[in-house]
């Protein structure tokens, strides 16, 4: 006799602890908190990108104002040798420090960091200029 009483009352007990909590209702509601917070220009906040270089459909970044990662690919009609020589001078204008450089005459690797993130960027000839790939992780530890 003493069951629906029962029910009741953790029923109560259940909305009362929902009502006090943060209830994600929509997708979309919850992809604007937190980490989940996409954000592309947080992503290349002080990334530098030579003009006329588009964004293709194979990338992907994650950037909030404490973390950010990605793996961004652009097309662009600079040749290997100008975009070495553009990242070189861009990336110190930043603060990024350069750790490493691999150079040939159809492609190339360049590696940079800045406090606890590296920023990787490869480069390969194609079509009328070059493919570029700009990774951003944080330092392994």
């Amino acid at each position: 006799m003493h069951k629906p009483s029962i029910l009741i009352a953790l029923t109560g007990l259940l909305l009362v602890g929902c009502e006090t909590g943060t209830v994600v209702e929509s997708e979309s509601e919850f992809s604007d908190r937190g980490l989940t917070h996409h954000r592309m220009d947080l992503v290349l906040k002080d990334i530098p990108l030579p003009a006329d270089y588009t964004l293709t459909s194979t990338s992907f970044g994650h950037g909030s104002p404490t973390f950010r990662y990605g793996e961004l690919n652009y097309s662009g009609p600079l040749m290997v040798d100008e975009l070495f020589f553009y990242y070189q001078r861009a990336m110190g204008l930043e603060g990024w420090s350069s750790i490493s450089q691999n150079q040939g005459e159809t492609q190339g690797r360049m590696a940079f960091e800045k406090e606890a993130e590296l920023c990787t960027i490869l480069i390969k000839e194609g079509g009328r200029g070059s493919d570029m790939r700009i990774i951003i992780e944080q330092k392994k530890t």
